[in-house]
């Protein structure tokens, strides 16, 4: 048996007070602000506080007040708790102040955790994709009339700006993201539990991939314990192993390409990395799939979405239409309007299968161009651990450069993040691929400007604050408009 891993708390569910006043700490994330309008609406008197506040104008709106940095003036003894994001440590100013003052506090998943346990709860976890699964069954759930409230740890493309959450609703469903790091998705007990495959992560947690491993069986255990329904990647080959190891029982759903998987895609057929096909249940038809979101790995995640759509009593008509009118999220291949002539593309992509499957679609989209791929890498620990498969994953493009890691939620100076990214951009360089020698972003996007030329894509990548340069990046080249 692995040892227990070390948390900061139990994570045993925890009540969510009654409607009160609360301060939010990193409101501006996706998922926080998401879960923020779910409070507001709710009745909760928001303030919220984060170090991009600029990215969180929708919450004004609402009522709700964000202050730009961290400060223990923002929490005060009139508070009935403090929420914060699972990126705020407890050394944490206002997390400090809370302590002293003795407000009570909960983290991000711990209320999701408590709002789903007044519903009906479909969680979805997984390495990759519990974005876009989450949202498109929303989507499906949402013109299906099921009215469910929705926590998603990313943004709408369609309607524009809009938060991760689609709605506070009244249905009885509430659907979320259910995230493995630090084992948060322990908290969750959803009646349906989506897994959609498992990879070495979390390198600053894990001790080892058998310890996520097995937390991921833990979750899943405890599910089928409770009479859940368990959907489950058959493509994954940890969950093969867990499907073959433990009695899985009755609500077990598999999906995948695979000829053993239950729920399959037959007769796939693409233009330009849109994707088409049939979903099969068992060797029967059961509805036409139609995306609007390019790449291969869309398939995976709308046959994972049309399975816990069934599960929760959609037909298969409200399925089809639900995936056909789904437009995506912003950060997955996103387009940004940078004026010219160059086409630039912005993805969340952080882990070398993320990176291999969206520059494979941008490929497909773009075939016979020119593609210039800018990666930031996101932590060090994540980083050197995976240095050889990030490598490989970044050789579809035509160039590459390579920009200073992101830390998050690691304490590594300057010159570390420079000394690693130079690490990866030598190992990218020695697989064959055009590599910057340079990693300062500066550098980096002066280069990317003076080499664009028309006709030519461009695809920024990464989790950390990659989008804030890709804008600036769309400007510059905007007032360039390369022609040449």
């Amino acid at each position: 048996m692995i040892a227990p891993l070390k948390t900061e708390r139990s994570l045993a569910s925890t009540v969510l007070p009654p409607v009160g006043r609360a301060h939010m700490i990193g409101v501006a994330g996706a998922g926080m602000q998401a879960l923020a309008m779910v409070l507001a609406r709710q009745g909760w008197w928001l303030t919220g506080s984060d170090q991009a506040p600029e990215n969180a104008t929708a919450l004004a709106g609402m009522g709700v007040k964000v202050f730009s940095g961290h400060d223990a003036q923002h929490v005060g003894d009139d508070l009935s708790l403090v929420i914060h994001s699972d990126a705020i440590e407890p050394e944490n100013v206002e997390r400090r102040q809370a302590a002293r003052l003795r407000v009570p506090e909960m983290c991000y998943p711990q209320v999701v955790a408590s709002l789903m346990a007044k519903k009906r709860g479909m969680a979805i976890a997984g390495t990759h994709g519990k974005s876009t699964t989450t949202a498109m069954i929303a989507q499906v759930l949402t013109d299906a009339a099921f009215d469910p409230t929705v926590i998603c740890g990313a943004t709408n493309l369609e309607p524009a700006n809009s938060p991760g959450t689609l709605r506070l609703a009244a249905g009885e469903w509430l659907v979320a993201e259910a995230c493995e790091y630090r084992a948060n998705f322990l908290r969750f007990a959803p009646e349906i539990a989506v897994v959609l495959g498992v990879e070495p992560d979390h390198f600053d947690y894990y001790r080892s991939f058998d310890e996520l491993k097995a937390v991921f069986a833990q979750w899943i255990a405890g599910v089928r314990q409770r009479g859940g329904t368990q959907v489950l990647n058959f493509d994954c080959p940890t969950m093969r192993e867990q499907i073959a190891t433990a009695s899985i029982g009755e609500d077990l759903a598999t999906f995948g390409r695979s000829r053993d998987a239950e729920w399959r895609p037959v007769h796939i057929r693409h233009m330009r990395g849109l994707y088409r096909f049939e979903i099969h249940r068992a060797g029967r038809f059961f509805c036409e799939a139609s995306l609007r979101v390019p790449g291969g790995h869309q398939i995976t995640n709308a046959l994972a979405a049309a399975v816990a759509c069934h599960a929760a009593g959609a037909t298969p008509e409200e399925i089809s239409r639900g995936l056909s009118r789904f437009a995506g999220l912003r950060r997955r291949l996103e387009h940004v309007d940078c004026g010219g002539q160059a086409v630039l593309l912005d993805d969340y992509a952080h882990h070398p299968t993320e990176i291999r499957a969206t520059l494979a679609a941008v490929r497909m989209m773009y075939p016979g161009r020119r593609i210039s791929c800018i990666f930031q890498p996101h932590q060090v620990s994540r980083t050197l651990a995976l240095l050889d498969e990030f490598a490989a994953s970044l050789q579809n493009a035509d160039s590459v450069a390579v920009t200073e890691v992101f830390a998050a939620r690691e304490m590594v100076n300057d010159a570390r993040r420079l000394q690693v990214s130079g690490h990866l951009a030598d190992r990218v360089r020695s697989l064959g691929a055009r590599t910057a020698a340079e990693c300062r972003s500066e550098i980096v996007f002066s280069q990317i400007v003076r080499a664009a030329r028309a006709g030519d894509i461009i695809v920024t990548l990464g989790a950390g604050d990659i989008r804030k340069r890709c804008d600036e990046l769309a400007d510059r080249i905007r007032i360039d408009r390369p022609q040449r």
